[in-house]
């Protein structure tokens, strides 16, 4: 599906498509239009019509806990002997339209664009005195999302579980081959990290399930970065793009979520705001400043 197609069907030019290893984004002037690309990795499954329905749904029906009318729907498109038209039914219903288990049809998820000028990422490297403005409201959103998710269990009060999540990390790493780090200081930096974090699990393994018993687990976002964050010109902070096709990676310490934007911030160069946040973010969640467990999470 080209973006010659999408322009025709949507009525509104595609300006840019950006791609990762699992979805293409068609951005026109006023939306952007997700669609999941056909891929079985170990990390998620997409490689049936069906599959990449559910989760266009599931990751509507989970962003939208952050976020308020930037997910717009999702919209099918149904292929007729080679041509690609717009499914007369929701999408809740196009299953039943055109049969469970057909190759023919490709979900779309339909939202509002939010300008690459708006988002934290782009606002914390430049300077702009907004980045450091809008922390308070992010922590306290962010709080207020985590007591809300809050779970009694999780996977994550068996330490096991957390070396098996972190190991993952190296061993797709590993995958890379040492020889590929674009220079000797990368490698020093995964060889300590991994030390690191192995000394971590064994030493630490009693605080994390001390939180988890605590009631620190929650069904977070799972992949907050500051390019997720986005700051509206009326104030209003959307929070985009959480983890839609593994339930797992979500639901952890409320912990890894912080750890994402403040390792972003110390990577922006502004210990600044690092500091800022996680004071504002301790407070609004009531819990004195974390020790050990924030830089786990963080190299994580």
């Amino acid at each position: 599906m080209d973006a010659d197609t999408i322009s025709t069907l949507f009525c509104e030019p595609v300006e840019e498509l950006r791609e990762t290893h699992i979805s293409q984004v068609y951005l026109t002037k006023n939306y952007a239009l997700k669609r999941k690309k056909e891929v079985t990795l170990p990390f998620v499954d997409y490689s049936t019509c069906q599959m990449r329905l559910q989760n266009c749904l599931a990751e509507i029906e989970l962003n939208r806990r952050l976020s308020s009318g930037v997910y717009l729907g999702c919209m099918v498109l149904i292929n007729d002997s080679g041509r690609w038209r717009w499914s007369g039914s929701s999408a809740w219903s196009v299953e039943q339209e055109i049969g469970i288990a057909s190759p023919r049809y490709e979900p779309l998820v339909i939202m509002r664009r939010l300008p690459d000028t708006h988002l934290l990422s782009r606002l914390a490297a430049s300077g702009d005195p907004r980045a450091e403005d809008c922390l308070p409201a992010l922590a306290r959103k962010l709080a207020g999302f985590h007591r809300r998710t809050a779970l009694s269990f999780s996977e994550l009060s068996d330490p096991a579980t957390v070396l098996r999540l972190a190991g993952d990390n190296f061993r797709e790493l590993e995958g890379l081959e040492l020889n590929k780090f674009t220079s000797e200081g990368s490698a020093l930096a995964y060889s300590l990290s991994k030390r690191y974090t192995e000394r971590f699990i064994t030493d630490g393994a009693a605080s994390i399930s001390a939180r988890a018993r605590a009631g620190c687990i929650s069904d977070g976002h799972g992949d907050l970065r500051l390019e997720h964050v986005s700051l509206e010109p009326d104030g209003r902070i959307q929070i985009i793009d959480c983890v839609e096709f593994d339930a797992g990676l979500r639901r952890l310490d409320r912990l890894c979520d912080l750890a994402f934007l403040l390792m972003d911030l110390d990577h922006s160069s502004r210990p600044d705001l690092t500091a800022r946040l996680l004071s504002e973010y301790c407070t609004g969640i009531d819990e004195d400043r974390p020790a050990g467990g924030l830089q786990f999470f963080k190299c994580y």
